[in-house]
């Protein structure tokens, strides 16, 4: 601030000089350039932040990924077992229901043939149900139901009509 004193009246007036336009024109890009480099931090640094935050992401992915391939690897080698282990039992099954191996067993527990032989009539019906494994019974294929009419699909797909 510059004072100027005015002769004559005893008044003395303050007047504020301005630096020249040059200087200030000179001091503006200092300015700006960090306003710009602000946007440039926030941005690297979002930037850095986002790619830490996925690093450990992908192990925790690929981690899991494994466990469950491992899961899986156990569980079908328990089904491969478990499924051999049937075979197994199946092939006993068989192997024990042929008559000769029924004979064998019955002399071995002290049990004889009878000396004659009784049949009966039974006046009730065999029971529904089957004790066989499913893959021994014989299906009958199930009937396939008529087929629609196109007329009478479509319309049955307008409202309020059957």
């Amino acid at each position: 601030m510059v004072s100027i004193a005015r002769g004559g009246g005893g008044h003395a007036a303050t007047a504020t000089l301005r630096p020249p336009i040059n200087a200030r024109l000179e001091e503006r890009p200092a300015r700006t350039a960090a306003r710009r480099r602000w946007p440039q931090f926030v941005a690297g640094g979002v930037i850095l932040l986002a790619l830490a935050a996925i690093g450990p992401l992908q192990v925790l992915q690929t981690s899991e990924t494994v466990a469950t391939g491992y899961a899986l690897r156990t569980l079908e080698a328990e089904s491969a077992r478990l499924a051999a282990e049937i075979r197994i039992l199946e092939a006993e099954v068989a192997e024990l229901a042929r008559v000769s191996e029924v004979e064998a067993a019955a002399i071995e527990l002290g049990m004889v043939r009878p000396e004659r032989t009784m049949r009966l009539a039974v006046g009730v019906a065999a029971p529904t149900s089957q004790s066989l494994p499913g893959r021994y019974i014989v299906r009958q294929p199930e009937a396939d139901p008529p087929p629609v009419a196109w007329w009478r699909q479509l319309l049955g797909t307008l409202p309020g009509l059957p």
